[in-house]
């Protein structure tokens, strides 16, 4: 089943219908008169920073994008800060966590940490937005608050709980929003200008003083596996977790 979310320019098609929870007034509202509402706004806000990036991301342009006036925006929104609650609360919804089972602690977080990882790369211009909003929607909380009770059964103080939480689900944003040639752009001839130019500037390098850059400059410029990118990225997550937990470390 497919749900389109049609704006006056840009149309996002999501292969499962998702239900966007606001915390605050008229939450769980949901759209079943074709009315502008809260899920509306915040469903066209992520199919323009799918398109264009954050900085897209105004009242005015909403409000254009839905074909309404900048004040009917207002009435479900207070600030463009609101919206980009809304979008991070739209991502996390996605992540489908699994049961709690009987495998190891690590090995349940890892496929968490899969599935987050997989929610954000579908929208990685988004995907900076997470870090300091997640603890601000209740699917946030759910996340967080697995992910801090899974490392707390490694055997972790409260503390290097928090912390370790807070490296882990950071690394895995940072390893989405920086993934090597990914641009905000949707524009294919921007796409390939920006490249070019990156992999031009890279060539340029003395090889005597740089020869590590210069062998990998295709491999800092562009993801040939993006697969292999992202289960390297949480594999190595998960590792240094580990490793931590076997007293590796001063506290």
């Amino acid at each position: 089943m497919y749900t389109s979310i049609h704006c006056r320019s840009t149309v996002y098609t999501s292969h499962q219908p998702v239900t966007i929870f606001i915390v605050g007034e008229n939450y769980g509202q949901r759209n079943t008169r074709g009315h502008l509402d809260r899920e509306t706004i915040a469903n066209c806000a992520v199919a323009l920073v799918d398109s264009e990036g954050i900085d897209a991301i105004t009242i005015r342009r909403l409000a254009k994008e839905l074909a309404v006036t900048a004040m009917a925006l207002y009435r479900h929104f207070q600030n463009k800060d609101e919206i980009l609650n809304a979008i991070v609360e739209y991502l996390l919804a996605q992540v489908e966590l699994p049961p709690p089972s009987q495998v190891s602690w690590d090995e349940e977080l890892a496929i968490i940490l899969e599935r987050f990882v997989e929610v954000l790369r579908v929208h990685p211009n988004a995907a900076d937005l997470v870090v300091s909003r997640i603890l601000l929607s209740i699917p946030g909380l759910i996340l967080s608050d697995r992910v801090l009770g899974l490392i707390r059964t490694g055997g972790f103080a409260r503390e290097h709980v928090a912390q370790i939480a807070t490296y882990a689900l950071s690394s895995l944003v940072a390893l989405v929003s920086t993934k090597p040639g990914r641009i905000t752009t949707s524009d294919l001839a921007e796409q390939d200008a920006f490249l070019r130019s990156k992999k031009a500037a890279l060539a340029s390098l003395s090889p005597q003083t740089y020869p590590n850059i210069i062998a990998m400059a295709d491999f800092l410029t562009s993801c040939t596996d993006d697969n292999l990118y992202y289960d390297l990225g949480v594999k190595l997550v998960i590792a240094g977790a580990k490793g931590v937990s076997k007293g590796n470390f001063t506290s």
